[in-house]
């Protein structure tokens, strides 16, 4: 059977017309090379920095209160770990005429330290300041947003004997925030509870709650 000359023209003329059909990996693919793609750059991440620190001493009255340790920040080879429930929990109260652990989450740590008319100072010598702030740095870096009143370092001293954690250094974080050094190589993160008085209310006079009318005769 023939077939007409109008339909092999348009026949020829598809044919013509039409392209190979290319190859996903185009020419290198041909050839055996691999196209490697452009990974996307990854997104960068901005720490927020810590604000800077406000010049001048604490108050002493500004640091009065029952302080809970609620994080524990341990140096590289200390023996305690990250927020170890032996230290955890533990409560501080700085009063005016004593430092002391008033409550202890174990035995496994030292807590059985003391110090009696306590004064917090600023550290004067550079070097040493330098060490303190290297020593707070990653406590810092964990409490991030949550350090809004950074201070200089600082540390305890006892006026009226005793001795805390080698005049334990510390920075305030904010109003009822602490970092405190503490032995065993630790940093602690303190949280306020509740404040107390510079002066402590005085007591009523003996007798006072006896003062009054006679019970009534049976």
């Amino acid at each position: 059977m023939r077939i007409s000359r109008l339909v092999l023209v348009a026949s020829l003329a598809i044919t013509g017309c039409s392209q190979p059909a290319s190859d996903s990996g185009g020419a290198g693919a041909l050839a055996g090379d691999s196209v490697a793609e452009t990974p996307a750059p990854a997104p960068s991440v901005v720490a927020k920095a810590l604000p800077a620190e406000q010049p001048g001493e604490i108050a002493q009255g500004e640091l009065l209160g029952i302080w809970r340790v609620t994080g524990v920040v341990p140096d590289q080879g200390a023996k305690f770990a990250a927020d170890d429930k032996a230290i955890i929990g533990s409560l501080i109260d700085i009063a005016p005429e004593q430092l002391r652990w008033s409550y202890a989450a174990s035995t496994g740590f030292d807590s059985d330290d003391m110090c009696f008319g306590p004064v917090a100072g600023i550290i004067d010598d550079p070097a040493y300041a330098g060490t303190v702030r290297g020593q707070m740095a990653p406590a810092l870096a964990r409490a991030g947003e949550s350090v809004t009143r950074l201070s200089p370092p600082h540390q305890w001293l006892c006026g009226d004997g005793g001795d805390w954690g080698g005049d334990a250094a510390f920075q305030r974080l904010a109003d009822d925030r602490l970092a405190m050094r503490w032995t065993g190589g630790v940093t602690l993160l303190l949280t306020r509870l509740r404040k107390l008085p510079a002066k402590a209310p005085e007591l009523p006079p003996t007798g006072a709650y006896e003062v009054g009318e006679a019970p009534a005769a049976q």
